[in-house]
């Protein structure tokens, strides 16, 4: 059955499709929560720029959703020469941006979305950013150019780590690292013999879990250098806005999950985490800093990865981000990558195509500059010597 686009401004007007919306992000090959309308309906509400708007373009074939692409729209400069720019929901705590398809008609949703956002009627687009875009995603077999003539811009963004779940916690467990496992037990038997109160494991797991235990999250996330720093989510509105709808909006999902690891009735570490399919996404972490000397953040984590191989129902812990802490898991890597997009159009080749080149250009001869720097140097050295 052939695909038919439809397009929604804002995200009242998208709440029809939500929960063939939400469906669709459980089953894709992504898993991230980012790209559920569960996140969307969060970012739109707390985290979306004043002078943006929200628009949605559904893909879909016979009542069955088949793809979706959310773009956030703003205008550039001031008319007449009124120029606009699109790109997934983005900001510091909601990063990762892609088309959200099913993966049996991938050939067909990706390019039929993008050119129907390549053609958004009424918009003068110089360009679309998909920023953020997983190593899973079929984004990434993007052609340099769609039908229609339609340039197609990638890079590398960044890497994430994550803990794949495979074969017995035994197995892993004996595969890492001689020193890491000795600091662990060590961690183990520090937390046996100086807790000033019992140290108990407490999952809230999906399904059981409810928003209330945001408070408790954030109050031991402030706790330590991000409340020093300021940094803390309690400590921003708007963040704290955005994570409040979407703990309830998972909840209700029944996707939410909580991990504490409590010193008698006080959390001194926590996971915030959101169970996709048979992903874990762990958005959130905290611990009680006075308690560093306990780890308990790595015995947290280490209960949580045992827990995951016990349990059958997981085959990933996404970490999101990479960190050095990440490495004596013995984490993967993903990488994820940006792609914008420009419609053949004078304004996209002007003000947006040929200003990226130009970008792209000076990078590279940065790049070359600095590997050419390095040579002299060394060979500067090596005649001194």
């Amino acid at each position: 059955m052939a695909l038919t686009i439809e397009s929604a401004c804002g995200i009242a007007a998208a709440r029809p499709w939500a929960d063939r919306w939400n469906a669709l992000a459980q089953r894709a090959p992504q898993r991230l929560a980012m790209l559920s309308h569960a996140w969307v309906d969060a970012y739109a509400e707390a985290l979306m720029p004043a002078d943006a708007t929200l628009h949605c373009l559904f893909a879909h074939a016979g009542g069955d959703l088949l793809g979706v692409l959310p773009l956030v729209v703003r205008a550039n400069g001031r008319a007449p020469v009124l120029l606009h720019s699109a790109s997934t929901p983005y900001h510091a705590h909601s990063a990762f941006g892609d088309l959200l398809v099913d993966p049996q008609r991938a050939d067909e949703a990706v390019p039929a979305l993008l050119a129907q956002a390549c053609c958004h009627p009424g918009l003068r687009l110089r360009e679309i950013a998909l920023r953020g875009i997983a190593m899973e995603s079929p984004t990434t077999a993007l052609p340099d150019r769609l039908p229609g003539e339609i340039a197609v811009r990638q890079g590398h963004r960044g890497w994430g780590s994550y803990l794949q779940i495979e074969g017995t916690w035994g197995d892993y467990h004996a595969g890492l690292s001689k020193n890491f496992r000795a600091n662990l037990r060590k961690a183990r038997t520090r937390s046996r013999s100086l807790a000033t109160a019992e140290l108990r494991f407490v999952w809230r797991p999906a399904g059981q879990a409810s928003a209330s235990d945001l408070e408790n999250f954030l109050t031991l996330e402030a706790s330590g250098w991000k409340g020093r720093a300021g940094s803390a989510i309690g400590q921003d509105a708007r963040l704290q806005r955005f994570y409040a709808r979407l703990t309830e909006n998972a909840a209700r999902l029944g996707w939410l999950e909580w991990h504490f690891l409590y010193m008698g009735e006080r959390p001194v570490a926590a996971h915030m985490v959101l169970r996709i399919g048979r992903a874990l996404n762990l958005l959130k972490i905290a611990y009680d800093e006075t308690h560093a000397h306990l780890s308990p953040g790595s015995l947290l984590f280490e209960a949580a990865a045992r827990r995951a191989f016990e349990s059958g129902d997981t085959d990933e812990i996404n970490c999101l981000t990479d960190m050095e802490w990440h490495r004596g898991w013995g984490m993967q890597r993903r990488e994820f990558r940006d792609a914008r997009l420009y419609p053949p159009t004078a304004v996209a080749i002007v003000f947006g195509l040929l200003p990226r080149r130009i970008v792209e250009a000076a990078k590279a001869l940065a790049v070359r500059a600095r590997s050419l720097g390095r040579i002299a140097a060394s060979l500067r050295k090596s005649r001194s010597t």
